[in-house]
């Protein structure tokens, strides 16, 4: 039975929102729910693929030596003369394979420092949607999550034409806001270059313990966005120290997992609400 996937971006052009963490902690969620999820790392900063390779206790030179990394999307074959001799006139390429396995439901392809290289090469923004379009990507995982990464780049704009929709994390503050306003001119600019438009999904708040702070500047997003999702991520030592030994928010303690679970079943609520009963 084939699925109908959709592709959400993680983005905000400002750091220290919680993105890479809610983006891992959703889709590992998920994966626990029995649905079938990709990540894709799409920041240089590679923190997504660090923690889940961690909790999975995958060798990461090991995947990069098999080159099952995102640099190798980017990175063009060296050039083949074809054979005319032997009358080999084809140009051989290996296909890439790029998809770690990390659990039955939970797979990745996993981020790259040296993806840096391609900063400059804008005419090779569009190979991570090609890629998902020629291996069917869509037909195969429930959820595909891009860990967008927090500049206006090569990166983020591969992120945004390869998915369907995304969602702003913030931390709700000033400077957050200037965040989201940066991430609507680059959807925008998008937009008129190549055609392509994202269905916002909503913003989800990164938060401190006392949310009375946050309060007016939420009331100002409520005005500028099109969802708030009710669920906040609350800020925890816990989820910080885990995500450096690969422990997620569903295998914490119990107020962590509830925390994590309740945002997820929203995240499921608002697609539906989108998309409809078939990517429940």
């Amino acid at each position: 039975m084939f699925k109908n996937g959709k592709i959400i971006a993680f983005m905000n052009m400002k750091g220290g929102v919680a993105k890479t963490t809610l983006c891992i902690n959703i889709a590992y969620t998920l994966s626990q729910q029995g649905k079938s999820v990709l990540v894709i790392d799409m920041d240089p900063q590679f923190n997504a693929t660090q923690t889940l390779t961690t909790k999975y206790k995958k060798d990461y030179r090991k995947l990069k030596e098999e080159k099952k990394t995102i640099y190798h999307l980017f990175e063009d074959p060296e050039d083949i003369v074809p054979d005319y001799v032997f009358g080999d006139e084809e140009l051989h390429e290996d296909e890439l394979d790029l998809i770690t396995e990390l659990d039955n439901n939970l797979h990745m392809i996993c981020g790259d420092l040296e993806l840096i290289k391609f900063e400059n090469e804008s005419g090779k923004r569009n190979r991570l949607n090609t890629y998902i379009e020629e291996k069917k990507l869509k037909e195969k995982y429930d959820y595909i999550f891009i860990d967008s990464p927090p500049t206006y780049s090569f990166y983020s704009v591969a992120s945004i034409l390869a998915s369907d929709c995304y969602i702003l994390p913030i931390k709700p503050d000033y400077y957050s806001i200037l965040g989201i306003d940066l991430v609507r001119y680059i959807l925008k600019k998008v937009r008129k270059d190549y055609g392509k438009f994202l269905t916002e999904v909503g913003v989800i708040t990164f938060i401190k313990n006392n949310t009375v702070v946050h309060d007016p500047i939420i009331e100002k997003l409520s005005k500028k966005v099109s969802y708030i999702f009710t669920e906040q991520l609350k800020e925890a030592v816990d989820v910080v120290r885990g995500s450096g030994q690969g422990i997620l928010m569903y295998d914490s303690t119990p107020t962590i997992r509830s925390n994590i679970q309740r945002l997820t079943n929203e995240l499921l609520k608002r697609m539906e609400e989108i998309y409809g009963e078939s990517n429940k």
